[in-house]
Parts: structure tokens; sequence; C-alpha cells
């Protein structure tokens, strides 16, 4: 027989599937979010930079001798700018949860592959002792940051001591741009509204587009637009996540900004 050594995602997946088979044989009772917790918990930092290594190398043995499952800190994308207030998503649990807290660290104008490791202390932006399911950590107004790349972390606590945490890196572009309101979160088979002003709040024309996963996307061209959120067609999935394209055209320029729009089932 050959051995080999191979690399990469493709070798990565089938390891960390099997790992979490064993979770799931030991632990029956833990659901799959628990699981890559654990996983994630009980990584091995191996020294790469988080973009190369995620959580680090998947240490089995420890994952499946936790006693309970560790906190849960997931945070969800925000979209690829941040305009006004934003709405930080994301999951804060735990079997005994105790608190949350979100950080953010200034990253700058530029941004680079490594950025998640950059040098600089973190700044607390907010905290919790409430935990969140797949709701709303904070809502964070951007207007007093200085435009540029910003580093966002979750750190999520028990009682027990144990921390886990998740991290994203988001764009605030304030500075001469627009204010986009668009709600927390749409209910199937209900209307909502997108509006666009300036920073006197007057009102500013653009094209709107609503996609839905599955769904034709919606068009509209204006100041503030209804759309029609369409019924979620699988009754098992609890939520599906949209997006808002707003296009505006503004000295001689085309500026594009990408929201996200949680669409729940009801």
């Amino acid at each position: 027989e050959d051995y080999t050594r191979l690399g990469g995602t493709s070798m990565a997946a089938p390891h960390v599937a099997g790992a979490a088979a064993l979770i799931k044989q030991k632990h029956p009772d833990w659901n799959p979010m628990e699981i890559k917790a654990t996983l994630r918990y009980t990584a091995v930092d191996i020294g790469y930079p988080i973009t190369d290594q995620g959580f680090g190398r998947v240490n089995a043995l420890a994952a499946v001798n936790l006693s309970s499952p560790p906190p849960l800190a997931f945070l969800y994308a925000t979209g690829e700018t941040c305009v006004g207030t934003v709405y930080i998503n994301g999951t804060a649990t735990a079997r005994n949860f105790s608190e949350y807290t979100l950080y953010y660290k200034y990253v700058g104008r530029r941004l680079y592959e490594d950025d998640f490791d950059s040098p600089g202390q973190w700044t607390e932006l907010y905290a919790s002792n409430s935990s969140a399911d797949e709701g709303v950590l904070y809502r964070w107004n951007t207007t007093s940051f200085k435009d540029g790349w910003y580093i966002i972390k979750l750190v999520s606590t028990d009682t027990k001591g144990r921390k886990s945490f998740d991290m994203m890196i988001v764009d605030v572009e304030n500075s001469g741009r627009f204010i986009i309101n668009i709600p927390e979160y749409a209910i199937e088979g209900r209307h909502f509204n997108v509006s666009i002003s300036d920073d006197h709040n007057n009102p500013v024309d653009g094209f709107i587009i609503f996609r839905q996963p599955f769904k034709l996307p919606q068009i509209h061209y204006g100041s503030n637009v209804a759309f029609y959120a369409r019924p979620i067609t699988r009754p098992w999935i609890n939520s599906v996540d949209a997006r808002i394209y707003v296009i505006v055209l503004s000295s001689g320029k085309i500026e594009v900004h990408i929201l996200r729009l949680p669409i729940y089932n009801t």
C-alpha cells in the first residue's frame, strides 16, 4: 500500500467531518452549532495567520473529551459597506451563559489578507449578559468612527469561564456617502421599505435591488421604495439571507452598496 501527503481544503474537509462524527457519537445530544463551536474551541493554534489556518489544527481527542459544549460565538456578515447605523448580527449563547463582548480594531484604509492578525489594541464596543441566538448583538452607530476597515471580534463566555470567539472585517464609509435605511429583518409574505438620503436627510434617488435566494430579483428606482419578501417555500428553513444592492450616481461616479437582510419564516 502507498501513503502520501496532501493539503488544502479538499483534504481538511473529510478530517474535520470525521472529527465531527466522533463528537456526535460521544455526545448525541449536542446540536450542529455546538459541535462546530467545539471544533473551534479545541483547535490547536499552529502559528499561521487565521486566513491560512482558520482556528488551527483539529484536536479530535480534546474535542471528544469535553464534558459540555463550549459557548457559541458566531458573527454574520453585515454587508460589503457599513454606512450610518449597522446591525451586528450573530449568535452568542451557551448552556450556562455568562456574557458576550464585542470589540473592534481599526485596520486602516487598505486591507490585506493577514489583517485579522494586525497589531494593535482591541477596544470594547459593547457588552451584554443577555444571550442572542441568530439575532442582533448590537446596533453600531458608525457616524463618529473614521472611515476605513475595522475588525469586529465577538467573545462569548460561559459560567465556567470558557471563552469562544469569532471575527469579521467591515468597511465603514460615511464621509460624503449616503444613508441607507433598511429594516433589521423582514418577514416572509410581507412588504418592507428601503430608503436613501444624504447627510442632511434629503432624499436621494438610486437603483435598489432586492435579491432573495431562489427568487427573481426585484428592482426599483427611487429614494423610498417598497419590496415584497416572498414566502420561504421550505417550512423547515427558519430564515434565509437576502441582499440589498443600492446603486447611486454621485458626482459622475457610481457608488454601489451591498447590505444583508435576513428574512424569517412565519
